[in-house]
Protein backbone atom coordinates (compact mmCIF):
# COMPACT_ATOMS: atom_id res chain seq x y z
CA UNK A 1 0.00 0.00 0.00
CA UNK A 2 2.74 2.55 0.50
CA UNK A 3 4.38 1.27 -2.26
CA UNK A 4 1.39 2.15 -4.06
CA UNK A 5 1.26 5.60 -2.67
CA UNK A 6 4.80 6.10 -3.32
CA UNK A 7 4.15 5.42 -7.04
CA UNK A 8 1.83 7.73 -7.26
CA UNK A 9 3.17 10.68 -5.47
CA UNK A 10 6.27 10.26 -7.96
CA UNK A 11 3.90 10.20 -10.90
CA UNK A 12 1.79 13.53 -9.59
CA UNK A 13 5.34 15.03 -8.62
CA UNK A 14 6.72 14.24 -12.09
CA UNK A 15 3.70 15.79 -13.88
CA UNK A 16 4.50 18.86 -11.83
CA UNK A 17 7.58 19.09 -12.91
CA UNK A 18 6.61 19.04 -16.55
CA UNK A 19 3.98 21.72 -15.63
CA UNK A 20 6.58 23.97 -14.17
CA UNK A 21 8.78 23.47 -17.21
CA UNK A 22 5.98 24.31 -19.84
CA UNK A 23 5.47 27.00 -17.80
CA UNK A 24 8.99 28.41 -18.04
CA UNK A 25 8.88 27.58 -22.28
CA UNK A 26 6.03 29.56 -22.47
CA UNK A 27 7.86 32.21 -20.63
CA UNK A 28 11.10 31.93 -22.72
CA UNK A 29 8.80 32.23 -26.01
CA UNK A 30 7.24 35.83 -24.53
CA UNK A 31 10.31 36.99 -23.71
CA UNK A 32 12.00 35.89 -27.22
CA UNK A 33 8.70 37.75 -28.87
CA UNK A 34 10.03 41.12 -27.59
CA UNK A 35 13.36 42.44 -28.58
CA UNK A 36 15.85 42.73 -25.44
CA UNK A 37 17.33 45.69 -24.09
CA UNK A 38 20.16 45.62 -25.83
CA UNK A 39 18.46 45.44 -29.22
CA UNK A 40 16.49 48.18 -28.39
CA UNK A 41 19.39 50.39 -27.18
CA UNK A 42 21.14 49.65 -30.35
CA UNK A 43 17.95 50.63 -32.70
CA UNK A 44 18.00 54.07 -30.68
CA UNK A 45 21.51 54.96 -31.58
CA UNK A 46 21.36 53.97 -35.00
CA UNK A 47 17.95 56.19 -35.00
CA UNK A 48 19.48 59.10 -33.59
CA UNK A 49 22.64 58.99 -35.74
CA UNK A 50 20.45 58.69 -38.92
CA UNK A 51 18.52 61.31 -37.87
CA UNK A 52 21.07 64.08 -36.93
CA UNK A 53 22.83 63.22 -40.14
CA UNK A 54 19.53 64.00 -41.86
CA UNK A 55 19.02 67.27 -39.79
CA UNK A 56 22.31 68.38 -40.83
CA UNK A 57 21.42 67.70 -44.48
CA UNK A 58 18.52 69.44 -44.31
CA UNK A 59 19.78 72.15 -41.87
CA UNK A 60 16.71 70.99 -39.90
CA UNK A 61 16.59 71.14 -35.71
CA UNK A 62 18.20 67.94 -34.56
CA UNK A 63 17.37 69.29 -30.87
CA UNK A 64 13.61 68.86 -31.64
CA UNK A 65 14.22 65.44 -33.62
CA UNK A 66 16.35 64.33 -30.54
CA UNK A 67 13.53 64.82 -28.69
CA UNK A 68 10.81 63.10 -30.83
CA UNK A 69 13.00 59.99 -30.45
CA UNK A 70 13.61 59.85 -27.25
CA UNK A 71 10.00 59.99 -26.61
CA UNK A 72 9.72 57.25 -29.26
CA UNK A 73 12.28 55.19 -27.52
CA UNK A 74 10.66 55.62 -23.89
CA UNK A 75 7.01 54.27 -25.15
CA UNK A 76 8.36 51.36 -27.23
CA UNK A 77 10.42 50.32 -23.24
CA UNK A 78 7.05 51.07 -21.17
CA UNK A 79 5.09 48.98 -24.25
CA UNK A 80 8.34 45.98 -23.88
CA UNK A 81 8.23 46.47 -20.00
CA UNK A 82 3.98 46.18 -19.94
CA UNK A 83 3.97 43.11 -21.92
CA UNK A 84 6.84 41.49 -20.16
CA UNK A 85 4.69 42.19 -16.82
CA UNK A 86 1.35 41.15 -18.59
CA UNK A 87 3.04 37.85 -19.47
CA UNK A 88 4.47 37.33 -16.04
CA UNK A 89 0.99 38.01 -13.87
CA UNK A 90 -0.79 35.86 -16.21
CA UNK A 91 1.60 32.95 -15.62
CA UNK A 92 1.43 33.30 -12.06
CA UNK A 93 -2.38 33.50 -12.17
CA UNK A 94 -2.91 30.35 -14.41
CA UNK A 95 -0.36 28.23 -12.83
CA UNK A 96 -2.29 27.45 -10.19
CA UNK A 97 -5.89 27.46 -11.93
CA UNK A 98 -4.30 24.73 -13.67
CA UNK A 99 -2.86 22.75 -12.03
CA UNK A 100 -4.67 23.64 -8.38
CA UNK A 101 -6.86 20.40 -8.81
CA UNK A 102 -4.55 17.96 -9.86
CA UNK A 103 -2.04 19.02 -6.92
CA UNK A 104 -5.30 18.87 -4.42
CA UNK A 105 -5.82 15.01 -5.32
CA UNK A 106 -2.63 13.73 -3.09
CA UNK A 107 -3.58 16.38 -0.61
CA UNK A 108 -6.64 15.04 0.49
CA UNK A 109 -4.88 11.40 0.10
CA UNK A 110 -2.61 12.65 2.89
CA UNK A 111 -4.53 14.62 4.96
CA UNK A 112 -6.92 11.05 5.44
Amino acid sequence: MEKDAYIKMAAANAKVVEASNELVAMMEGHLLDHPSREEVEAGKIIIRELRIKRARFEGGNAAHEMAVLAASNKGLEASRDRDIRKASWTACRTLPENYGGFLKAPKKKWEK
